[in-house]
């Protein structure tokens, strides 16, 4: 998986709000949830970095142990965030 796939995946919620698929396609994939996390900790324009928090939420609830590794890096952009 590359950055450039995840990014339409990212671009798919703005058509797609259907996170069930969103949570079962990184479940598939699961190098796509470090890209993920990249995406919010980078500088991107919106949407990109808000849809992709959207999907990395979604994760967290069905499927925590994908994120678990990245709890300590969510929580320091949270307390960065004015979004």
């Amino acid at each position: 998986m590359n950055r450039t796939i995840v990014r339409e995946k990212i671009l798919e919620v703005k058509s797609e709000r259907n996170f069930t698929y969103f949570q079962s396609y990184f479940k598939d994939q699961p190098e796509g949830v470090k890209l993920l996390i990249e995406v919010i900790t980078k500088n991107e324009q919106y949407p990109i970095k808000e849809y992709s928090s959207w999907i990395i939420v979604h994760l967290c609830k069905s499927q925590p142990e994908q994120i678990a590794p990245f709890y300590k890096k969510i929580v320091t952009i949270l307390f960065k965030s004015s979004n």
